[in-house]
């Protein structure tokens, strides 16, 4: 948390971040509520799902596309103020023209380009961005990564309500004010970073030729940074069985109600418990073990995973309760030392492509690992889940245990 103190550049660009995200975040609920009493809702909120998420997998070109780029903070700030456009296009819809399944589509199509160019700006950015983070990384990455918690929570809190009162149309404008925040932000720090800037080097041509060039060389080179693999895969293992964690407890509680709770609360004690666990973790990484190797850290987490499987196993709520905390929580103290690791290992000419591939992986594999592990637990059943589960960490457990050390 010093960072954001003593860190200027840093602590308006986190502020910035939290305002959009608010915002993002309101509107999208806003908008899910609005569809949803139209007959076209099922097919609206498919086309929404797939604006929110195709950006994910376009991000990775995109990232490729963002390590030729020069003068990145004027490029910046015209991306985040064609956001400020945008959403005053939709705005302007949303007042003065009659709704339909049309303007879905619309608005769908400007929330992808949105998405779309802030990844790309998002890659552009991150070298600038390590550079001003120096030697505090980790502790950066635990402070966003805990606080982006807090404020999507606030964000579904503030939705749930103002839905009740606002009009889509005024949410909509808040979500125009919350970019322009944004835009004047970097306005206010725009000669430091762009002095920042000034000392990057970016000797690469761009054409169609050098980006495939440097696409394939990225991920060859991404491929060839064993530790940086050894920590995805890891990692995609831990998350699949921490993904599951909310399917599962609701079919442990069908058959063993926890106490007195009501299903629907004990899986609310359950989210607040395990985020809570994570924000501490994410807060604390730089205070707590940072004399102990990352190493032993994953190995902690992995201990407490399958801790979570065996609550599984006996169909034991208050056992899966517990452990995800502390596998939560050693998580939290994990993530942002992990993170550091390998953006120390990127080198700044490919940043975009390798972290923009990596975001990909993090994304998919452990989707992938969630859906079949649920599958099995709700088709067969949680022992079967359960099982497969476990040969995942095992799996991980011989990789840490097999690797002599994560950090160079």
């Amino acid at each position: 948390m010093n960072i954001f103190f003593k860190n200027r550049v840093f602590r308006q660009i986190t502020m910035n971040n939290w305002v959009s995200s608010f915002g993002d975040t309101l509107f999208y609920l806003a908008f899910i509520n609005y569809v949803s009493s139209y007959k076209f809702a099922p097919l609206a909120i498919l086309m929404i799902t797939i604006s929110e998420t195709l950006p994910t997998f376009l991000g990775f070109f995109f990232g490729t596309l963002a390590d030729f780029q020069k003068n990145r903070v004027k490029k910046n700030l015209f991306i985040i103020f064609t956001k400020v456009i945008l959403y005053t296009i939709v705005t302007l819809v949303l007042i003065f023209t009659k709704f339909t399944i049309w303007s879905v589509v619309f608005i769908c199509i400007i929330n992808l380009i949105s998405d779309t160019i802030s990844s790309f700006n998002g890659s552009m950015f991150f070298p600038i961005y390590l550079r001003i983070l120096k030697d505090d990384v980790a502790e950066a990455m635990g402070f966003v990564q805990a606080t982006r918690k807090m404020v999507s929570v606030l964000g579904d809190f503030s939705g749930a309500i103002l839905i009740g009162f606002l009009s889509i149309e005024s949410i909509a404008e808040i979500n125009v004010l919350t970019f322009l925040f944004a835009f004047l932000g970097i306005v206010l720090i725009r000669n430091t970073i762009s002095s920042i800037e000034a000392d990057m080097v970016v000797d690469k041509t761009f054409n169609a030729k050098n980006y495939f060039r440097h696409l394939k060389a990225s991920l060859i080179k991404l491929f060839s940074m064993t530790n940086v693999v050894k920590l995805m895969t890891v990692s995609s293992l831990a998350n699949a069985v921490l993904n599951t964690s909310f399917s599962i407890i609701v079919l442990i509680l069908i058959k063993n109600p926890f106490m007195e709770f009501k299903t629907g609360q004990a899986v609310s004690l359950f989210s607040v418990v395990t985020m809570i666990a994570m924000l501490l973790g994410n807060l604390l990484t730089s205070k707590i073990l940072t004399n102990i190797s990352l190493k032993t850290v994953i190995l902690l987490s992995q201990f407490c995973t399958i801790m979570v499987i065996l609550g599984y196993v006996t169909y034991r709520f208050d056992l899966v309760l517990f452990s995800m905390a502390f596998a939560c929580f050693i998580n939290g103290l994990e993530s942002p030392r992990s993170q550091a690791v390998i953006v120390k290992l990127i080198p700044e000419d490919a940043m975009g492509a390798i972290n923009s591939a990596i975001t990909l992986i993090d994304v998919t594999v452990p989707s992938v690992l969630t859906i079949v592990a649920v599958f099995f637990a709700t088709t067969i059943n949680i022992g079967v889940a359960s099982i497969y589960l476990l040969v995942l960490v095992v799996f991980a457990l011989i990789m840490t245990i097999r690797t002599e050390k994560f950090e160079y």
